[in-house]
Protein backbone atom coordinates (compact mmCIF):
# COMPACT_ATOMS: atom_id res chain seq x y z
CA UNK A 1 0.00 0.00 0.00
CA UNK A 2 1.34 3.32 -0.82
CA UNK A 3 2.01 6.35 1.36
CA UNK A 4 -0.72 7.68 0.19
CA UNK A 5 -3.16 4.94 0.52
CA UNK A 6 -2.07 4.44 4.02
CA UNK A 7 -2.58 8.12 4.84
CA UNK A 8 -6.21 8.29 3.01
CA UNK A 9 -6.82 4.99 5.23
CA UNK A 10 -5.83 6.63 8.34
CA UNK A 11 -7.77 10.19 7.89
CA UNK A 12 -11.12 8.04 7.42
CA UNK A 13 -10.29 5.56 10.21
CA UNK A 14 -9.39 9.22 12.37
CA UNK A 15 -12.82 10.92 11.17
CA UNK A 16 -15.29 7.73 11.44
CA UNK A 17 -13.57 7.57 15.34
CA UNK A 18 -14.04 11.19 15.77
CA UNK A 19 -17.84 10.84 14.70
CA UNK A 20 -18.52 7.94 16.99
CA UNK A 21 -16.96 9.52 20.66
CA UNK A 22 -19.22 11.14 23.35
CA UNK A 23 -19.99 14.33 23.12
CA UNK A 24 -17.47 16.91 24.82
CA UNK A 25 -20.28 18.14 27.05
CA UNK A 26 -22.69 16.14 29.40
CA UNK A 27 -25.96 16.41 27.76
CA UNK A 28 -27.69 13.84 30.13
CA UNK A 29 -30.62 14.88 32.61
CA UNK A 30 -29.42 16.82 35.28
CA UNK A 31 -30.81 16.12 38.85
CA UNK A 32 -33.03 19.37 38.50
CA UNK A 33 -34.52 17.80 35.37
CA UNK A 34 -35.13 14.51 37.13
CA UNK A 35 -37.13 16.52 39.82
CA UNK A 36 -38.91 18.69 37.84
CA UNK A 37 -40.32 15.61 35.56
CA UNK A 38 -41.18 13.39 38.70
CA UNK A 39 -43.09 16.32 40.29
CA UNK A 40 -44.99 17.08 36.68
CA UNK A 41 -45.84 13.91 36.26
CA UNK A 42 -46.38 12.06 40.03
CA UNK A 43 -47.55 15.04 41.79
CA UNK A 44 -48.96 17.50 38.92
CA UNK A 45 -50.87 14.93 37.00
CA UNK A 46 -52.22 13.41 39.85
CA UNK A 47 -53.00 16.29 42.18
CA UNK A 48 -55.16 17.51 38.75
CA UNK A 49 -56.74 14.22 38.56
CA UNK A 50 -58.17 14.65 42.09
CA UNK A 51 -59.14 17.31 42.19
CA UNK A 52 -61.60 17.37 38.95
CA UNK A 53 -59.29 19.28 36.75
CA UNK A 54 -58.85 17.08 33.75
CA UNK A 55 -58.94 19.91 31.08
CA UNK A 56 -55.90 21.69 32.88
CA UNK A 57 -53.94 18.43 32.87
CA UNK A 58 -53.56 18.90 28.95
CA UNK A 59 -50.86 21.69 30.00
CA UNK A 60 -48.52 19.28 30.92
CA UNK A 61 -48.75 18.17 27.07
CA UNK A 62 -46.93 19.99 23.84
CA UNK A 63 -49.25 21.94 21.24
CA UNK A 64 -48.71 18.74 18.92
CA UNK A 65 -48.53 15.85 21.22
CA UNK A 66 -49.73 12.29 21.24
CA UNK A 67 -51.75 10.58 23.72
CA UNK A 68 -52.61 6.80 23.56
CA UNK A 69 -54.75 5.01 25.25
CA UNK A 70 -55.54 1.81 25.42
CA UNK A 71 -57.65 0.45 23.20
CA UNK A 72 -58.66 3.63 21.67
CA UNK A 73 -57.49 5.53 18.80
CA UNK A 74 -54.78 8.23 19.72
CA UNK A 75 -55.76 11.26 20.21
CA UNK A 76 -53.34 14.19 18.62
CA UNK A 77 -52.83 17.76 19.73
CA UNK A 78 -52.87 19.56 23.32
CA UNK A 79 -56.37 20.54 22.66
CA UNK A 80 -57.77 17.23 21.48
CA UNK A 81 -56.25 15.76 24.40
CA UNK A 82 -57.99 18.58 26.42
CA UNK A 83 -61.24 17.87 24.92
CA UNK A 84 -60.48 13.76 25.55
CA UNK A 85 -59.51 14.02 29.31
CA UNK A 86 -62.69 16.17 29.86
CA UNK A 87 -65.22 13.55 27.94
CA UNK A 88 -63.75 10.81 29.30
CA UNK A 89 -62.07 11.57 33.00
CA UNK A 90 -63.68 14.44 33.66
CA UNK A 91 -67.14 12.65 34.47
CA UNK A 92 -66.06 11.00 36.96
CA UNK A 93 -65.58 11.60 40.81
CA UNK A 94 -61.87 10.30 41.14
CA UNK A 95 -60.95 9.78 44.54
CA UNK A 96 -57.25 8.51 44.68
CA UNK A 97 -54.79 8.40 42.12
CA UNK A 98 -51.28 7.95 42.30
CA UNK A 99 -48.52 7.87 39.56
CA UNK A 100 -44.86 6.38 40.54
CA UNK A 101 -41.92 6.46 38.32
CA UNK A 102 -40.02 2.75 37.66
CA UNK A 103 -37.47 4.08 35.26
CA UNK A 104 -36.54 7.86 33.88
CA UNK A 105 -33.73 8.68 31.97
CA UNK A 106 -32.97 10.70 29.09
CA UNK A 107 -30.26 13.28 26.60
CA UNK A 108 -30.13 16.08 25.19
CA UNK A 109 -33.82 17.13 25.79
CA UNK A 110 -35.65 14.19 25.83
CA UNK A 111 -36.69 12.36 28.34
CA UNK A 112 -38.84 9.20 29.00
CA UNK A 113 -40.59 7.93 32.16
CA UNK A 114 -41.97 4.72 32.42
CA UNK A 115 -44.01 3.76 35.54
CA UNK A 116 -47.27 2.79 37.12
CA UNK A 117 -50.71 4.05 37.95
CA UNK A 118 -53.40 3.51 40.72
CA UNK A 119 -56.97 5.01 39.99
CA UNK A 120 -59.86 4.80 42.81
CA UNK A 121 -63.17 6.31 41.67
CA UNK A 122 -66.10 6.07 44.04
CA UNK A 123 -69.50 8.02 43.46
CA UNK A 124 -69.79 8.10 47.76
CA UNK A 125 -71.78 4.84 48.12
CA UNK A 126 -72.62 2.81 45.00
CA UNK A 127 -70.01 2.34 42.95
CA UNK A 128 -66.42 2.03 43.73
CA UNK A 129 -64.01 1.35 40.50
CA UNK A 130 -60.36 0.68 40.80
CA UNK A 131 -57.92 0.28 37.80
CA UNK A 132 -54.24 -0.26 37.89
CA UNK A 133 -51.56 -0.47 34.91
CA UNK A 134 -48.36 0.71 33.84
CA UNK A 135 -47.27 3.88 31.64
CA UNK A 136 -45.01 5.59 29.32
CA UNK A 137 -44.17 9.06 28.72
CA UNK A 138 -41.86 10.77 26.70
CA UNK A 139 -41.29 14.35 27.43
CA UNK A 140 -39.15 17.36 25.72
CA UNK A 141 -37.60 20.20 27.62
CA UNK A 142 -38.81 23.35 26.49
CA UNK A 143 -36.95 27.05 26.29
CA UNK A 144 -37.84 27.94 29.68
CA UNK A 145 -36.50 24.62 31.12
CA UNK A 146 -40.16 23.45 31.70
CA UNK A 147 -41.17 19.57 30.79
CA UNK A 148 -43.79 18.74 28.47
CA UNK A 149 -45.46 15.65 27.77
CA UNK A 150 -44.88 14.76 23.71
CA UNK A 151 -46.31 11.04 23.90
CA UNK A 152 -47.72 9.44 26.63
CA UNK A 153 -49.09 5.70 26.38
CA UNK A 154 -51.12 3.35 29.00
CA UNK A 155 -52.83 0.08 29.59
CA UNK A 156 -54.46 -1.64 32.50
CA UNK A 157 -53.00 -4.58 34.26
CA UNK A 158 -56.62 -6.20 33.44
CA UNK A 159 -58.80 -6.68 30.63
CA UNK A 160 -61.20 -4.82 33.03
CA UNK A 161 -60.94 -2.47 35.83
CA UNK A 162 -62.52 -4.19 39.44
CA UNK A 163 -65.68 -2.63 40.00
CA UNK A 164 -67.12 -3.24 43.48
Amino acid sequence: MSTRARLITAMIIAGAAAACAAPAEDVSLSQEDRDRITRGIEQGMTEAGVSGAWAELADHFTADAYHMPAGEPSVVGRESIRDYLARNWGVLPVTEMTQAIDKLDGYDGLAYARGTYHITVDDGGSLVIRDRGKFLIIAEKQADGSWQIATSMYSRDTAKPEVE
